[in-house]
């Protein structure tokens, strides 16, 4: 056995089956990579989904293994997987993605042709290439995101010596972040590779209101792993200046407008000092100028009002990541 790929399912009715298709229709051998489906007790109709597809006769299945367990969270349903594999190599892909045909093939290959490496992470297309909203977010945003060697749960993959090694991921983090969390767990331990030859297609969110509630969520879950981080040489010092980073970019407006109304002097120093964040924030370390040039250089039609809208998501977004990690601070005083 040379691959074990795990799904992990849990709301994931409308994709689900798409995501099964593209593991069986695979250019490797059946019978050397298995499939492990692990149903987090979905509270839709996945597990219909699921077992509809496992009577499909139309596949040529390669093994697949379909367990569905108590609702833990994410990243105890991954090490479940990890538990249930028999293979040295496992990957992980998120029930809302589809690999490549080629998938299986290149991952094997990328880990042989590089005996070092003990995490692969590969390259994330669009899937829902017909909503508006993933467009302008995915190739603006994220593909300036997945830059620098960034490695994200739905296109991962391991050493299963090496999970066993650190003992897996964090229960904690049962949504997002988990990977994150593994990194910084690993330290030093961690042998990092990305292979554009390995290809998931991944829907992406697909309007404004979700993608402002998952940066909430990852200010939240960046505060934790920060305090994680602790335990691996991150400062007390380095964590409160983090802090007053994110506070700075929620308060500092409102102080503006309301020395307006005391001291035109404190006001203006106040914005000038505002607009220092911003500039640094934005242009100088190129949180804005990035994802717009990433969204310059794509193929796809766009306009100036696509360039505005980009440029606004960017900013509330990161605002929205402010705002979920100091209440995440002040929940865990």
């Amino acid at each position: 056995m040379d691959l074990s790929v795990i799904v992990c399912c849990y709301k994931g009715e409308e994709t689900i089956e798409e995501c099964l298709e593209s593991l069986c229709a695979q250019s490797y051998e059946n019978k050397k990579y298995e499939v492990i489906i692990v149903d987090d007790d979905s509270i839709d109709d996945s597990t219909a989904r699921i077992n509809s597809f496992l009577k499909n006769k139309h596949f040529k299945f390669p093994i697949i293994k379909y367990f569905k367990k108590e609702n833990k969270g994410l990243s105890v349903a991954r090490n479940f997987g990890i538990e249930k594999s028999n293979a040295n190599l496992v990957s992980f892909i998120d029930e809302d993605a589809k690999a490549d045909k080629n998938f299986v093939l290149n991952v094997v290959k990328t880990f042989k042709t590089n005996p070092q490496t003990n995490c692969l992470g590969g390259k994330v297309e669009l899937w829902n290439e017909h909503d508006y909203f993933a467009k302008i977010y995915h190739y603006g945003y994220f593909n300036a995101m997945m830059t620098n060697g960034a490695i994200i749960g739905t296109n991962m993959s391991f050493r299963k010596s090496f999970l066993d090694e650190i003992g897996g991921f964090i229960p904690k983090f049962d949504k997002r972040g988990d990977e994150t969390a593994l990194f910084l767990k690993a330290g030093n331990r961690l042998s990092k590779y990305v292979s554009l030859d390995v290809i998931v297609y991944h829907t992406q969110p697909n309007c404004q209101k979700t993608f402002f509630s998952i940066r909430n969520l990852n200010g939240s879950l960046a505060y934790e792993c920060e305090e994680l981080s602790l335990s691996y040489g991150f400062s007390l010092s380095g964590l409160y200046l983090r802090s007053i980073y994110h506070l700075s970019f929620i308060i500092l407006p409102i102080l503006v407008f309301i020395s307006f109304f005391v001291s035109y002097i404190a006001s203006f120093i106040l914005l000038v000092l505002f607009s220092f964040i911003f500039i640094m924030r934005f242009l100088v370390l190129g949180h804005l100028l990035k994802p717009l040039n990433y969204f310059y250089k794509s193929d796809i039609k766009k306009s100036l009002k696509d360039y505005i809208y980009l440029s606004w998501l960017i900013i509330y977004g990161f605002f929205q990541e402010d705002i979920g990690h100091i209440k995440r601070q002040m929940r865990s005083k």
